[in-house]
């Protein structure tokens, strides 16, 4: 395991690596990588501007992974049956939905306005939250509602 201390070539190279869809698990899991802590930490504290950097390479990672889906989904698993004939592999097509589900989720909900925000970006359901009802009632207004509500019981 590296140093903890921040290291700019380091840092770098784990930012180009993260841009271009490898996990921070994988990467910190190679000798002279930092642990996965550390590299965290360096974001968090946003030492030497590394926070914003790392926010910038997991979109992009994240990116990458929706753009191998794509290309995932247009795939027809097949294989060679005992007769020579070309069969569509039902278990690969599955495979295959799992692996473009894994990346909606992750760009529905790792993508985020950086390490320290929870701010949704461009994907993700839509929230909305409506409400129905009498607003803006004074304390007095309500009170004369409830012993009308009484009265009338």
């Amino acid at each position: 395991m590296a140093s903890e201390i921040y290291n700019p070539e380091i840092a770098e190279e784990i930012l180009v690596r993260m841009s271009g869809g490898e996990s921070l698990r994988t990467i910190c899991a190679d000798e002279g990588y930092p642990c996965r802590r550390t590299v965290t930490r360096w974001a968090v504290r946003d030492t030497d501007g590394f926070g914003a950097r790392y926010a910038a390479a997991r979109r992009a990672g994240v990116e990458s992974r929706i753009e191998d889906a794509n290309e995932i989904a247009a795939e027809t698993p097949t294989y060679i049956d005992e007769n020579g004939k070309t069969r569509i592999d039902a278990a690969g097509i599955q495979r295959n939905r799992l692996r473009c589900d894994q990346a909606k989720w992750e760009a529905s909900h790792l993508l985020r306005g950086g390490i320290k925000s929870s701010a949704p970006l461009d994907y993700g359901d839509k929230i909305q939250t409506e409400i129905s009802g009498e607003l803006n009632l004074s304390l007095a207004d309500r009170l004369q509602k409830a012993r009308d509500r009484a009265k009338s019981k």
